[in-house]
């Protein structure tokens, strides 16, 4: 029997069909008293030294917090994205580390459009000036035959190409590691990042919030935009210089910015929620209940595999299994 704590906000909050899964397989959940919220260091370490693996989401799995573990054998990100595990640490320790690809994927994808559809058709803009009593005439831009340039065509760009496409847009990509496949059977054709810039209507991005993507869009990137342009993120907040953006949405060099991922979160006193050029909403593109009840599974199938003596699917670092 293993000891698992979870600590992902999400885990459990549409079905508990991945609780009973890991109960009935002999395993024990242990208690955590911040459930709903996101924990710092100094909290999971408090909760982490029993435990066998761990469930997380966007939790502070520092190099500390894992050494904290001294019975720890497993951490399966709950989600894709991995820049919160210290994973050279994890590694060290010999702790296997697994996300859940593909399970929000289409969430995202979809929310990326809608964020595209709210900005560009000013659909908040709208909606506030009747909650005002007003009943404002406004013009606004449409999606078809425009230009949707995506940073990264992983399964979530992938994804956001294929619903663009039945807005009729023309699509064109930036990834390090291009799917030629993907591309060559959807018209989609790859070019330079400066490219990607310049001939861009809408910008999404969907790279990894890596060290080496700090910033990825700054002031430079920015200057090449049109004016008539929109950058989307439901991506990381870090991919973004927000100081850069707040300057080129307030000058109009850009037209605006649908946001769902901020640097810090939440944001304070962030000076680009003042904007009426930007839509911001709390990190919610992955959160619909197919796309919970997915990482549900595919997060404790992951756990059960490991104690079961059997490869989890989706390990981030084989070197250790």
């Amino acid at each position: 029997m293993a000891k698992v704590l979870i600590t992902a906000r999400l885990f459990g909050t549409v079905s508990d069909q991945g609780k009973q899964l890991l109960l009935s397989a002999g395993h024990q959940i242990l208690p955590n008293p911040y459930l709903g919220r996101l924990l710092n260091e100094n909290e999971v370490i408090e909760l982490i030294e029993d435990a066998d693996g761990i469930i997380a989401g966007q939790d502070a799995l520092t190099g500390k917090a894992i050494a904290a573990g001294k019975n720890l054998k497993i951490i399966t990100r709950y989600g894709v994205g991995i820049d919160k595990v210290d994973i050279a640490s994890a590694t060290k320790q010999k702790v296997i580390v697994t996300n859940t690809p593909g399970a929000n994927s289409g969430s995202v994808a979809e929310y990326a459009m809608a964020l595209m559809l709210a900005v560009a058709r000013k659909i908040v803009i709208g909606r506030n000036s009747v909650i005002q009593g007003e009943w404002s005439f406004m013009t606004s831009t449409g999606l078809n035959n425009k230009v949707l340039g995506i940073i990264g065509l992983g399964k979530i760009g992938q994804g956001l190409a294929i619903r663009a496409k039945g807005f009729g847009m023309k699509i064109i990509a930036y990834d390090p590691y291009p799917n030629n496949q993907f591309a060559a059977e959807n018209d989609i054709e790859f070019v330079d990042i400066q490219q990607l810039f310049r001939d861009s209507d809408f910008i999404s991005l969907h790279a990894p919030g890596t060290k080496a993507n700090i910033h990825l869009i700054g002031k430079q990137q920015l200057d090449l935009m049109k004016s008539t342009a929109f950058l989307i993120n439901t991506a990381r907040g870090t991919l973004i210089d927000e100081q850069a953006l707040y300057k080129a949405l307030l000058e109009k060099r850009i037209a605006g910015a649908g946001l769902d991922v901020l640097y810090n979160e939440p944001p304070g006193n962030n000076p680009l929620c003042t904007l009426e050029n930007v839509v911001i909403t709390p990190h919610l593109a992955a959160n619909t209940t197919e796309a919970i009840e997915n990482m549900d599974l595919m997060s404790v199938q992951a756990v059960i595999a490991y104690f079961k003596g059997e490869r989890p699917p989706y390990v981030v670092n084989p070197e250790v299994y």
